[in-house]
């Protein structure tokens, strides 16, 4: 996953900041909320994991409103409103040249884009609505004090510890504070988002909904946003598992549906290559190491791990404890990335065990893989040894002619998976004949 660099998109009311990452037919348009920069995005852990898990489903799109963040900021005595973010989210689509486009929006952003849905319904496919409300149902008295509340600690990453997206790390939540904006502003955005009223423009919005919530957070209520479901048309309700802002994998696939607008149980089976990494005695790595320097060695083999990848023109589906799933559009592109990882995880100070197998694989929602080729690649990556490639017989028969050496390593029983199995292992060779 790559972030584009930062840029900038001139409309009537100043320059909008904007980013981009992933490729395809689809674009989402990820409007978070008005607490946090695209510019502190890659340090996001919440939003990090979820780019990934949106990646396979099209290009994401991503803006800082005017008067947030890296964007102008708003005219003096301007007050933060719903209706210049609506047209910020004009500008970045007209800059991008997007004609629709799906909208997954937070907390005060969903008010921009279900104005945006009900005056400009031909710009929205679909929609997900994530801890909001039409209005909320806080009393004067509660929402002066929620205000004076977040002004006093802006900047200090209260709020970024209370909804639990930043995990415990409060220096990296009050830093996306900072890069959001002042505490005098964050109190005009949040009153202004407080006060907002939608009521009126729901039933104008025609497209298919989702609204989903993590329960009572503080500002944002269960009840407020079951009664925003209530009042859109064609909308959902669902009730998030986590008890972070960001969506955990019991709602993966869920989710998945409502943005890809596929129906349940529509995985697609399709012919691939897919690759597995394991990291050879972890347990002993980590008390030999030490938790932070193993998590630093981990983050490095991380980024060896999709650049590989990357270069062999794959794809990490998804990391899996201490390793990583990828798929390939060939079998010889898989052997050579499986030959480079090994050997450069062991530059990295990683013993390393890789296993590569082709065969019918059901894509699912989100992008993720599922299958017995799967899980035959998982086993024979466990039958390696250390800076061990391992491949299937069918793996190898595929690339005869292909310049790989290959070492036969007998027949064996993998757990789970009927049968004996041929296991080769790649001796060397590049692919290319």
């Amino acid at each position: 996953m790559v972030l584009t660099p930062t840029r900038y998109a001139l409309g009537g009311g100043g320059r909008v900041a904007h980013r981009c990452y992933g490729e395809g037919d689809r674009t989402i348009l990820f409007t978070t909320w008005w607490g946090r920069s695209v510019d502190g995005l890659d340090d996001h852990p919440g939003a990090i994991r979820y780019f990934r898990y949106l990646e396979p489903m099209g290009r994401v799109a991503m803006l800082d409103p005017r008067g947030v963040g890296v964007s102008d900021p708003l005219p003096p005595a301007a007050e933060p409103s719903r209706s210049a973010w609506a047209d910020d989210l004009r500008t970045v689509l007209d800059a991008l040249e997007l004609d629709r486009v799906v909208i997954m929006a937070e907390g005060f952003a969903a008010h921009a884009a279900i104005e945006l849905a009900a005056t400009d319904p031909g710009r929205v496919e679909r929609m997900h609505l994530s801890n909001a409300s039409a209005c909320t149902s806080m009393s004067p008295s509660e929402l002066d004090r929620a205000v004076a509340h977040l002004e006093e600690t802006w900047g200090t990453g209260a709020m970024g510890l209370d909804i639990g997206d930043h995990g415990t790390d409060r220096e990296a939540a009050a830093r996306a504070e900072r890069l959001a904006c002042s505490p005098a502003v964050a109190a005009a955005w949040l009153r202004a988002e407080l006060t907002s009223d939608v009521r009126g423009l729901l039933p104008a919005v025609t497209v298919p909904v989702l609204v989903t919530t993590i329960g009572d957070s503080g500002l944002h209520r269960e009840e407020d946003a079951r009664a925003l479901a209530d009042g859109i048309p064609d909308a959902s309700f669902l009730r998030l598992a986590t008890h972070r802002l960001y969506a955990g994998d019991p709602d993966a696939d869920e989710l998945a549906r409502w943005l890809t607008g596929t129906e349940a149980g529509a995985d697609e089976r399709a012919l691939a290559t897919v690759l597995f990494t394991d990291v050879v005695g972890s347990t002993a790595q980590v008390a030999a190491a030490g938790d932070r320097h193993w998590r630093q060695v981990l983050d490095g083999l991380d980024a060896m791990v999709v650049a590989q990848v990357g270069r062999s023109g794959g794809r990490v589906v998804k990391q899996t404890g201490d390793g990583h799933l990828a798929e390939f559009a060939t079998p010889s592109d898989a052997v050579r990335c499986a030959r480079r990882i090994a050997q450069t995880a062991e530059e990295l100070g990683v013993r390393l065990r890789v296993g590569v197998h082709t065969g019918e694989v059901e894509r699912r929602a989100g992008g993720d893989l599922g299958g017995l080729t799967v899980h035959i690649a998982s086993r024979i990556a466990g039958e390696a040894g250390p800076g061990e490639a391992l491949v299937s017989r069918t793996v190898a028969d595929l690339v005869a002619g292909s310049g790989f050496a290959f070492v036969d390593r007998g027949d064996h029983e993998l757990r789970g998976v009927p049968g004996r199995w041929a296991i080769l292992a790649v001796e060397a060779g590049d692919g290319r004949g």
